[in-house]
């Protein structure tokens, strides 16, 4: 353990960041056709590019995908080859796939899933919302916040794996930006009890 993670001023982050990780992973799972759903697109321009197999949407973007909806200024449709990109991150669950990305960027690009009937909404925003539809992950970058209910996290990054329902979130060192939790009293054990 460094010396970082051993003071303990560092633990309740620490702690909170668990919490509501494990409270979040839970109800976080979409729906369960969700990926089977066709993808639709709204938006005021599109560019394709047969060349690059790329396809740029700009304008008030909207995409659907059964009850997950990303808003977005522009979003750029791509098939990537991750095995041609420099791996900074050797744990990258995409690391040699051949995978399409749909990536939204905004200011902020914001989406939404519905977990379950009846369940409450999960939203998130950033700067930079990346889909990969085929691996069912969503990977939120700058200025990211989650909500779900009462709840909420704040990171500079976070991976959101839908049908595994496990969230990542990462601090930035470069900046301070701590990942910063908010976990009401009602989703705490023995809390909201009178």
């Amino acid at each position: 353990m460094s010396e970082r993670g051993a003071q303990g001023r560092r633990l309740p982050a620490a702690v909170r960041a668990a919490l509501v990780l494990a409270a979040l992973s839970p109800h976080a799972a979409a729906l369960p056709d969700d990926n089977r759903q066709p993808i639709k697109i709204r938006t005021q321009e599109a560019i394709r590019d047969e060349t690059k197999g790329t396809t740029v949407y700009r304008g008030d973007v909207e995409i659907v995908q059964g009850s997950l909806v990303i808003n977005a200024d522009e979003v750029t449709l791509t098939q990537a080859d991750r095995a041609a990109r420099p791996a900074s991150d050797s744990r990258d669950p995409l690391a040699g796939s051949n995978v399409m990305l749909i990536e939204a960027r905004g200011a902020p690009a914001r989406m939404q899933q519905l977990p379950e009937p009846g369940g409450e909404l999960v939203r998130a925003r950033a700067r930079v919302i990346e889909y990969f539809q085929a691996k069912a992950l969503i990977r939120l970058r700058n200025a990211v916040r989650l909500r779900q209910g009462r709840m909420e996290m704040d990171a500079a990054r976070m991976d959101y794996a839908i049908d595994r329902q496990v969230i990542t979130a990462w601090a930035n060192p470069a900046t301070g930006q701590r990942v910063r939790t908010l976990i009401p009293p009602e989703r705490l054990p023995g809390g909201g009890e009178g």
